[in-house]
């Protein structure tokens, strides 16, 4: 490219902001940019922006530019009308999730005999007697079935016998459901203080959405900034917390629109894990005004904090209540008694905890600057 331009140095102000820090020392030496390197780290973001759709080429047909493969809103409303859209997969949801299904369970079962018939040679991996049919059956039907079985089969692969997967280390663990309940119970209690304890109800109250019913009750997915409570030191201690379920691959981070979110890994933990369901049951009712409350921050924050927009009346009367329910720490900083039960014995206290969304409400005053009237 340089040498195409008739120079056989690379300028000094060439732009350098998209080589990689893995290729900074090569590209960038004492005696200059290096042309060689730099040449090679401008084609190797070339190509990865054609493959990404980020850099299209006019005319090209294979690196078009991405809009062009979009249909018309006109054209896609009469085929969608029609019931013809040109797309590989159903257009509802429902029915498309149902065929994904089906289609998992078809490809584990052949995968399954595949490997009782010794069809795979270059799987060393055995199972014992019908150990394939009963994780097949156990999550069929289960939302978020492949992680589930994926993590199931972890468990089993690290309490192998040799290179055989067997029923009892199955049973041990309680088959899929009670695996994941053992590892998030064990991931609990390694916890390196009962401060961090604590802050686990906090932490998974925030990614649930408590439904009508227990059982409509699934995993919300929550910006990262949502974990905060009232002084830096708790936050500090909440994002321990938050880290060690991460790297126990319970909790699942990524990003939405921008925006770096956290969700539950496997839904089946709401349902499986004695503690939340446990706290769940008694805050049901309180979880769904701390997230209204977090919608109410957002929303207040974004429209420049207007004083008009502050809580008033019945509205301010009810989260004065729900805050009275649940202070920011038990009475003299220490250990509740439901923290102090274990798993399964905490059904009818009241919840203890301050959850992260009234705690922001709090300090960025939409309640507490709130006239009473």
């Amino acid at each position: 490219m340089v040498r195409d331009l008739g120079r056989k140095k690379v300028p000094e102000n060439a732009p350098i902001d998209f080589v990689k820090p893995r290729w900074e020392s090569h590209v960038v030496t004492d005696d200059g940019i290096d042309r060689h390197y730099y040449e090679l780290c401008a084609l190797s973001e070339l190509r990865n922006g054609l493959r990404s759709g980020d850099i299209w080429v006019e005319g090209s047909h294979e690196y078009r530019q991405f809009e062009e493969y979009l249909l018309p809103v006109k054209d896609w409303q009469e085929l969608r009308a029609t019931g013809t859209p040109p797309v590989e997969v159903p257009v509802d949801v429902t029915t498309y999730l149902k065929e994904r299904k089906t289609l998992l369970h078809e490809q584990l079962t052949r995968v399954g005999q595949l490997l009782m018939d010794n069809a795979l040679p270059d799987v060393q991996l055995s199972f014992e007697g019908n150990l394939i049919g009963d994780l097949l059956y156990e999550v069929q039907g289960q939302a978020g079935a492949l992680p589930l079985l994926q993590f199931t089969l972890d468990q089993l692969f690290q309490q192998r016998n040799g290179s055989m997967l067997t029923q009892a280390a199955y049973h041990e663990i309680g088959g899929v459901k009670g695996a994941l309940a053992k590892h998030v119970e064990a991931t609990y209690t390694e916890l390196p203080s009962d401060q961090h304890r604590v802050l686990v109800r906090a932490l998974f109250l925030r990614l649930i959405d408590p439904g009508i019913t227990e059982q409509d009750t699934t995993r919300r997915r929550a910006p990262l900034d949502e974990l905060t409570l009232a002084t830096p030191e708790e936050t500090e201690l909440l994002q321990q917390v938050t880290a060690y379920f991460i790297a126990a691959r319970l909790l699942t981070t990524s990003e939405s629109a921008g925006i770096a979110t956290i969700e539950v890994s496997h839904e089946a933990l709401i349902r499986e894990w004695p503690r939340l369901s446990d706290c769940l049951w008694e805050a049901r009712e309180d979880v769904g005004l701390q997230q209204a409350i977090s919608e109410d921050v957002a929303e207040w924050e974004q429209r420049g904090k207007p004083g008009d927009r502050l809580y008033r009346g019945s509205q301010l009367k009810e989260a004065k209540t729900w805050a009275k329910r649940n202070p920011p720490r038990p009475p003299g900083g220490g250990v509740s008694a439901c923290q102090r039960l274990p798993a399964g014995a905490c059904r009818g206290q009241s919840p203890r905890r301050v959850a992260p969304g009234v705690r922001l409400a709090w300090n960025s005053k939409l309640v507490a600057d709130a006239p009473d009237a």
